[in-house]
């Protein structure tokens, strides 16, 4: 039994010796990236109508050369003609 006393008073020294192991340092957070909100366009702003420049005029003239038969027309000419008249906004200004 004094075998056992010793032992266990030697194993109760080198227990209180023993240093117990330092806690590993949590590791840093790192903060995480957010994602960057996209900038919203601006609705494009009406365009006003548009006025027009110019009046175009468009004329055909036929000529009728021959008639073979009664009641049948041979149309041998055709012509066409555009003319070209400024607007008339400015009429009211006067």
């Amino acid at each position: 039994m004094a075998k056992q006393k010793r032992r266990a008073a030697a194993r109760k020294k080198t227990t209180s010796k023993r240093r117990k192991g330092s806690k590993r340092a949590a590791p840093k957070t790192t903060a995480r990236k957010q994602a960057k909100r996209l900038a919203r366009k601006k609705p494009a702003a009406p365009k006003p109508p548009q006025k027009p420049v110019a009046e175009i005029i468009e004329d055909t003239i036929v000529d009728i050369v021959e008639e073979p038969i009664p009641g049948v027309t041979v149309v041998t000419e055709l012509e066409t003609v555009r003319t070209i008249r400024p607007s008339n906004d400015n009429e009211g200004s006067d």
